[in-house]
């Protein structure tokens, strides 16, 4: 659960980040302080990168930290596809994020998941067998 936690609070820095330099850039824009034409379009694609942020990373973490809070998760069987580096799981085509502080699963392991419903963080996983 620190995980989690520690986890949303960097990628809410991130969008928190990512929305001050909208600002930043936009006010440079409107004092006609930019030199160089591709610097006007700066706010424009920081504030793309920032909604994408936002709606594909924070909100899914914080819709979960209800359920973290709570203990609520769903638990389903999957058979591991694949296990990337960044502490991901490909778990019926779809990827999963596990504490790196777990050991890692095996490809082909068949793994009872407890994971969240919007950022599918991966709560516990125990395995049953082989695939």
């Amino acid at each position: 659960m620190v995980y989690f936690f520690s986890n949303l609070m960097v990628h809410l820095f991130i969008s928190a980040s990512l929305a001050i330099a909208v600002v930043f850039f936009h006010r440079a824009n409107r004092r006609q302080t930019v030199k160089k034409g591709i610097f006007f379009l700066l706010p424009f694609f920081v504030s793309i990168l920032f909604l994408l942020h936002v709606a594909f990373v924070s909100v899914p973490r914080m819709l979960d930290s209800v359920d973290v809070m709570r203990a609520r998760y769903e638990k389903s069987e999957y058979v591991v596809e694949a296990v990337g580096p960044l502490n991901t799981l490909d778990l019926d085509g779809q990827t999963y994020y596990r504490n790196p502080f777990v050991p890692k699963p095996q490809v082909g392991d068949v793994l009872v998941v407890e994971h969240t419903v919007h950022a599918r963080y991966v709560a516990s996983m125990k395995k049953i067998g082989e695939a």
